[in-house]
């Protein structure tokens, strides 16, 4: 019998293997930067470069996966992502590591964007909320076991930047030699904040909101949990439990989403978020 994530097994196992590597690479960059004498304001900028990179990529990429499709895209962002962590590890320099984050960000954001945008095409409204939720919690539960491959090797060393390069590469093979028929290039189009708004203002004041919030706990958390007293083993276990609690979420939050709509589902979830930020202050 088939289920709402059988056409998409190539793609889940690209995505998985590709954000393990992120992970990794997420503790691996602040720790090394410390050891290399970065200044804070060095690692903060490296963390805003990133989230610049995903907001120049969100530009750019539409027409990417327009004009060559989603395979070959895939392909492409993830073989450019395969060279910073290697240039990382070659270049232990703030301005080249705000460049390589910067170009990180944009590669992403396209992966991201052909990833979601062909598990929506390949769902229908009675289970995109499951196929969100089952791609979502595998998002979270690997990026935290990639958090805990940087207990292998020794941060100052290569093999650590090595990895999250084979991670990247490997990714592109499920999704390369995949029989599945990739969803059909969208037309391309401009960017229409105003008509976006007004179709769902709800939605969009969410993903901002989120946005802001995703991008203070990358940037600061690490930072703040080591002021706060932790060492680096338990700063990656920091990250690591928020990050499995939220794969532990998703799929009843998915589901319910199905049965009792979006809005109301995302109300309960960004107040048991908020609480939750409030017992770390």
């Amino acid at each position: 019998m088939s289920t709402p994530l059988q056409p998409v097994v190539a793609l889940l196992v690209s995505a998985a293997v590709l954000l393990m590597g992120n992970g990794l690479l997420s503790v691996l960059l602040p720790v090394r930067a410390g050891l290399d004498a970065f200044s804070q304001l060095d690692i903060g900028i490296m963390g805003s470069a990133y989230f610049l990179g995903l907001v120049i990529g969100c530009l750019v990429s539409p027409g990417i996966i327009a004009r060559v499709g989603h395979i070959r895209a895939f392909a492409a962002f993830a073989a450019v992502a395969t060279v910073t962590p290697l240039c990382h590890a070659i270049f232990p320099l703030p301005p080249v590591w705000w460049l390589l984050r910067a170009l990180t960000g944009l590669c992403f954001a396209g992966l991201f964007m052909g990833i979601e945008s062909w598990l929506n095409a390949a769902s229908d409204r009675e289970n995109r909320g499951r196929v969100l939720a089952a791609y979502t919690m595998l998002n979270l539960t690997v990026t935290t076991v990639g958090m805990q491959l940087s207990g292998l090797f020794p941060a100052r060393g290569f093999e650590l930047f090595s990895l999250v390069a084979v991670l990247y590469s490997l990714a592109a093979v499920p999704v390369s030699l995949t029989r599945t028929v990739a969803p059909t290039p969208p037309r391309r189009s401009r960017l229409r904040l105003v008509w976006l708004i007004g179709v769902s203002p709800a939605a969009v004041l969410a993903c901002l909101f989120t946005g802001m919030v995703n991008g203070a706990f990358w940037t600061l958390g690490p930072t703040y949990a080591h002021a706060a007293g932790l060492g680096f083993e338990e700063v990656a276990l920091f990250l690591s439990a928020a990050v499995l609690g939220g794969a532990l979420a998703q799929w009843p939050v998915g589901l319910s989403s199905d049965r009792l709509g979006r809005r109301p589902v995302a109300a309960l979830v960004s107040a048991a978020a908020a609480l939750a930020g409030l017992g770390l202050v």
